[in-house]
């Protein structure tokens, strides 16, 4: 069956986007294709997304779709059946991803399950972590600092190694259970009387069973690392990396609790 998912990859998009351009007039953002725990909208599809093979190798031949106007509800991409509630139910929570054409950059979106979106916390401490793309405004270090951090984007395995082979061949495969998770941030210093050195040393990974991952250095060139000097009123983007357990399914980022372990900004790394 995993041969089978491999072989769809280019099958599926081409599926997908015929079927769309003779509905494109129905304007249908909300038409999705499932792959095991990912969710791909047309857009997305369109615009080349990855992970989809990676999405497939994990699938183990659950693959559905739902066109609005074509499907009524998410049907068997191999054998056009509907899907039951207990495939809905096998298949758990689901990530969404989609294209905004706006922004000009992939969005997700966490599911509870097919019909849930899953809601997010204040990011203030590791029982509320934010979503992707929401903001946490924080104070840190005694209020000595106050700050605004986004996670713009989140990417892990596959699609991750490969986005950090493109900043060095240095960053080897991890071993075997093991896989990476790219992080990218937004940090807006809104107050500050001196000035702050922003570092990937001040970001953790915490383990869904609350243990702290060991720092491992990972290459990211000056130019996207989330590294920089800053005083107050300035804003920078940049990565962090970290290396997980591959069956860790809720890992969680800090940045900056203190020394008890609270307080900074949680975020979902999931």
């Amino acid at each position: 069956m995993k041969k089978l998912c491999t072989k769809a990859t280019g099958i599926i998009v081409i599926f997908i986007v015929l079927i769309f351009a003779s509905i494109q007039a129905m304007a249908l953002p909300d038409d999705t294709v499932a792959i095991g725990s990912k969710a791909f909208t047309i857009e997305a599809l369109i615009h080349n997304v990855t992970g989809i093979q990676e999405a497939l190798d994990m699938a183990d031949g659950k693959c559905y779709y739902n066109l609005l106007g074509v499907t009524t509800g998410y049907v068997g991409l191999f054998d056009n059946k509907p899907m039951t509630a207990l495939q809905k139910k096998e298949l758990g929570a689901i990530t969404l991803i989609d294209y905004d054409k706006a922004l000009k950059k992939f969005t997700t979106t966490n599911y509870t399950d097919f019909d849930t979106v899953e809601t997010s916390g204040d990011g203030l401490t590791r029982f509320t972590p934010a979503n992707v793309n929401q903001t946490v405004k924080f104070n840190f270090d005694d209020n000595k600092y106050s700050a605004n951090l986004t996670l713009t984007e989140l990417s892990r395995g596959q699609e991750a190694l490969t986005k950090l082979k493109q900043f060095s061949n240095h960053n080897d495969t991890p071993e075997q259970g093991k896989e990476y998770i790219l992080a990218k941030f937004k940090f807006d210093l809104v107050k500050s009387s001196e000035q702050y050195d922003l570092s990937s040393v001040y970001f953790d990974l915490i383990s869904d069973t609350w243990k702290e991952y060991d720092w491992v250095y990972i290459y990211i060139p000056s130019g996207s690392s989330i590294r920089a000097n800053m005083y107050e009123g300035a804003s920078h983007e940049g990565y962090v990396a970290f290396i997980c357990d591959v069956s860790d399914k809720k890992p969680v980022i800090n940045f900056e609790r203190d020394y008890e372990g609270k307080g900074g900004a949680w975020f979902k790394a999931y």
